[in-house]
């Protein structure tokens, strides 16, 4: 019971325009959604490469900036005349002024030192001649590296321009800590003009990294320079996000602006890499992890699942609403056809409802109004047709026709004519079996044909040579099916008011065709015929229902016609034509049926 009551519920009309209007709600929000999240998707990542960009822009020119400065200084001082006396060895007229120019050069390094204190953390300058400089930013300098150890180190890197060398351990100078520095540095070695000196700048790391610090975002996200496959990160730098010696490789080898770069780590973190060249070849790279990207996604996904979640319970109330604001009149109406069906007729349909209800009931009314119509109508041709039937029973019963044939059977017993006699009562029996039978109410047009051999058999019997008759019909056509006893009133027509008053021998015809989808059976006599005026009475007195219009010179015609029509309708029927003196032809037409 609770089953089949849960499968009524699920079935009903309600509950379909309910997961409609929850099917279309949800769609529209998921797909409102889908595209809300893939925009919003695309919008943060392009937001994200628009961040590094910015970032590596704005650190680029400032770190560009300092590293500029320390090679103009740089430049600057090689420039100064003392140093080149001293590096030149320029004193021809002896050594007076040497320790003077030495005295300038050292004067100068402690002031580029004093004045750059924020990147510079040491200056060393060194010739073959054993002339050793130097000036640091820091106290007390524990160790000092020799300048053939300096010169050692460099000996291969001659150049006539400076060199740069990313983050190290600096050897030069020592303190009690171990510091990390940036150097730029020029060593120059020419035997032929005897100029050999080494002259390097250690920038501080601090520098540097305070850019970088600065240019720090999102949560794990940091700022790097990659050279010489080594690597100065920024404090937001974790261990676990550190870029290896294969990526440092491919973040040197990318162009002057890289392409964003997917890669993944030794830790199978996944990487997003964007690098830019510094003024001295070393690459300015942004990283950042994808977690962070798809944290930032699914901080969106929250917010979308949140709002989507409220709107789909949002569109279930308003489903539920909708499908009972839709449902409620047509379950009403619903309740009144269930009752209808059950003939209470009786009913009446609430027009006021809105819309298509309104209309709907409206229609329901008329409906009701033309079935009572109609069960009354058919109930009235129900009756009519039995009355035809009946009719058509009694017609068959002809006591003057019976009393004929009876007399002449007699009178061939009364002559000897016994043979004649059993074969006119053998067509009497087959015509009174056929015609007075129960049975359907058609029956195949062979059948209909022999009743009316039978007949016109008694009858030519009757009448000898004064009647004759002819029957065609095709073979194929044999097992067409014909209303009862509708041929027959026609033949008996054309014997009694065609061929019967008249003087001389006549010929009754029976012919039926197919014309399409039609069975046309025509019953043709070569009597007497009869006017145009009466043609027409006849022809208009056919349709007239036969309770309301008695003419026995109708009658048969009349019952045969309207029971055509009241079985296959107006289109079906007789026609009649006539000639005066020459003949009358009735042709009636059926629909073609073989069942």
């Amino acid at each position: 019971m609770i089953l089949d009551r849960v499968n009524k519920v699920f079935h009903s009309l309600c509950m379909r325009v309910f997961l409609c209007f929850l099917a279309l709600i949800i769609t529209c929000v998921f797909s409102m959604g889908y595209t809300y999240y893939h925009n919003s998707y695309k919008l943060l990542e392009e937001n994200t490469y628009s961040l590094l960009d910015s970032v590596l822009f704005q650190s680029k020119e400032r770190i560009d900036g300092k590293l500029e400065q320390a090679a103009e200084i740089l430049e600057g001082l090689q420039y100064e005349s003392s140093f080149r006396r001293i590096t030149l060895q320029n004193y021809k007229n002896g050594y007076s002024n040497y320790y003077q120019d030495v005295g300038a050069v050292g004067a100068r390094l402690h002031s580029i030192r004093d004045n750059n204190q924020e990147l510079i953390d040491s200056v060393y300058f060194y010739n073959k001649n054993g002339l050793e400089l130097f000036t640091t930013n820091f106290s007390p300098v524990t160790h000092i590296m020799s300048g053939k150890d300096v010169w050692k180190l460099y000996e291969n890197q001659n150049t006539e321009s400076a060199r740069w060398r990313m983050i190290h351990d600096d050897k030069l100078f020592s303190d009690t800590s171990q510091r990390k520095v940036l150097t730029i540095y020029q060593i120059v070695n020419s035997q032929k003009q005897d100029i050999q000196y080494y002259i390097g700048m250690n920038l501080k790391t601090e520098a540097f990294l305070e850019i970088l610090n600065r240019s720090d975002f999102e949560e794990n996200g940091y700022v790097a320079i990659v050279g010489d496959g080594r690597i100065l990160y920024s404090d937001n730098y974790q261990e676990s996000y550190r870029v290896n010696n294969e990526i440092i490789e491919i973040i040197q080898k990318s162009g002057y602006e890289s392409d964003w770069l997917h890669v993944e780590n030794d830790y199978h973190e996944k990487l997003l890499l964007k690098s830019t060249v510094l003024c001295n070849g070393w690459r300015l790279t942004a990283v950042m992890p994808e977690t962070d990207l798809r944290n930032q996604i699914n901080g969106k996904l929250h917010n979308f699942i949140t709002i989507l979640g409220f709107v789909t319970v949002i569109g279930i109330v308003m489903s539920i609403l909708l499908s009972r604001s839709v449902t409620k009149p047509v379950k009403e109406l619903a309740e009144k056809i269930d009752r209808l069906e059950y003939g209470n007729m009786d009913i009446v349909f609430d027009v006021n409802s809105s819309g298509e209800a309104g209309i709907l009931a409206a229609c329901l009314n008329n409906m009701v109004s033309r079935i009572k119509k109609l069960l009354q109508e058919i109930r009235e041709k129900e009756d009519q047709r039995r009355k035809y039937e009946l009719a058509v029973v009694q017609s068959q019963i002809n006591p003057h026709f019976l009393y004929n044939t009876l007399a002449s059977l007699k009178n061939l017993v009364q002559y000897g004519e016994s043979d004649r006699a059993v074969h006119m009562t053998d067509m009497l029996i087959r015509f009174y079996r056929t015609g007075l039978g129960r049975g359907k109410m058609t029956v195949t047009l062979k059948d209909e044909m022999d009743h009316i051999s039978s007949y016109l058999e008694v009858q030519s019997m009757r009448y000898g040579d004064k009647i004759g008759y002819q029957i065609d019909i095709p073979e194929e056509l044999n097992q067409a099916r014909v209303i009862k006893l509708t041929v027959q009133p026609l033949v008996e027509n054309a014997l009694y008011h065609g061929l019967k008053e008249q003087d001389t021998a006549g010929m009754i015809l029976v012919s039926v065709r197919k014309e399409g989808e039609h069975l046309v059976i025509c019953v043709f006599d070569d009597g007497k015929g009869m006017p145009l005026e009466h043609l027409e009475k006849i022809r208009k007195e056919i349709d007239t229902d036969f309770q309301n219009y008695d003419s026995s010179l109708t009658f048969g015609l009349r019952n045969v016609h309207q029971r055509i029509q009241l079985k296959y309708g107006e289109g079906y029927g007789l026609k009649i034509q006539s000639v005066e003196g020459e003949y009358t032809q009735v042709t009636m037409t059926l629909p073609l049926q073989d069942y």
